[in-house]
């Protein structure tokens, strides 16, 4: 329940996967809810594995979202929505070459302006392999973005 002097906020970490059989990640939470008063800040770390055995790419992605009339999660580009948590959100690093068995955490602080219900945003992260220049021949990444909010 959120009281009058507190609101919600809440953003989604959604692993873009790709179409490789060395690749494995692991993100962890794979929600984030947070009550928040007002003029508080809230911070804390997602952390990301690399289970496989190929070095990736990892780089972030917000965007605002909301449900439609028919249930379906609909994308805004990030701080449109009058709701949206990326004005006030900011995740360090933005982009950081993970290796096989690493695991790393990506911080983020967060102070929402007043006043304020709920805020939300949809985080992605984009994980692209790391293809060597000696490789042989041409190379196709496919790199989908996945996910439900």
């Amino acid at each position: 329940m959120i009281r009058a002097s507190a609101a919600a906020v809440a953003f989604h970490a959604i692993a873009a996967a790709f179409v490789f059989a060395q690749t494995s990640i692991a993100i962890s939470p794979q929600v984030v809810e947070k009550l928040v008063r007002q003029d508080e800040q809230v911070s804390d770390i997602i952390s990301f594995t690399n289970a496989g055995k190929e070095p990736v790419q990892v780089s972030l992605e917000l965007a605002d979202f909301f449900v439609d009339e028919n249930g379906k999660a609909r994308e805004l580009p990030p701080g449109t929505d009058a709701s949206s948590l990326a004005p006030f959100l900011r995740i360090t690093p933005a982009t950081m070459r993970v290796t096989p068995q690493q695991h790393v955490n990506f911080r983020y602080p967060a102070k929402p302006a007043a006043p304020f219900t709920q805020r939300r945003v949809m985080l992605y992260f984009l994980v692209h392999p790391v293809i060597s220049s000696s490789s042989p021949g041409p190379a196709v990444v496919v790199v989908p973005r996945l996910g439900v909010p």
